[in-house]
C-alpha cells in the first residue's frame, strides 16, 4: 500500500521505490545514494520477509553492484534515455519518532554534469499498528 502522508508503524515493512530516469542520453556508471532517515534500517534481502509482495513484481532494474550500510543503500547501474527504472528495496521501522527523509542523490561517475539530487522531507514511524501490511515509500 503506497503510504500518503509518510507515517508507518513501529515494527513495519517499507519497501522504498526508486525510479530514475535518463533526460538526454543513455548514461553508463551511475551511482545512486539513497542515505536512510534515521528510525529505520534495511531489511536483509535473504530473509523471506518481502515474499508475497505483489507489487514487487514490478522491479526492472537489477543493479550492477549493491552496497549495503547501516546509513544507506549504493547501488550503481547504467540507464537508458527516456527509460523509467525502477528499483524497490526493504526497510525496517525500528525507532519511533519523527525524523528527516534524507535527499536521493545520483550521478554518472564520469560525467559528473550528469547528475541529480531530489526528494526530501519528514518521515514518522508511530506507535505499532497490528493491522499494518508492507507500505511502498516512494523516493
Amino acid at each position: 500500500t503506497p503510504s500518503s502522508d509518510n507515517r508507518f508503524p513501529h515494527g513495519s515493512l517499507v519497501v522504498a521505490e526508486i525510479m530514475v530516469k535518463a533526460l538526454n542520453q543513455d548514461l553508463d556508471n551511475v551511482v545512486v545514494t539513497d542515505a536512510l532517515p534515521a528510525g529505520f534500517e534495511i531489511e536483509n534481502p535473504r530473509l523471506e520477509s518481502r515474499a508475497g509482495i505483489s507489487w514487487l513484481q514490478d522491479q526492472n532494474f537489477k543493479p550492477s553492484y549493491i552496497d549495503i550500510r547501516d546509513d544507506r543503500l549504493i547501488f550503481f547501474g547504467r540507464f537508458e534515455k527516456k527509460k523509467e527504472t525502477k528499483f524497490f528495496y526493504a526497510l525496517r521501522a525500528i525507532t519511533k519518532g519523527k525524523f528527516v527523509l534524507p535527499p536521493i542523490a545520483a550521478e554518472a561517475m564520469y560525467d559528473p554534469f550528469s547528475a541529480s539530487v531530489s526528494s526530501s522531507g519528514s518521515i514518522e514511524v508511530t506507535s505499532t499498528d497490528e493491522n499494518s501490511s508492507p507500505t511502498k515509500l516512494v523516493d
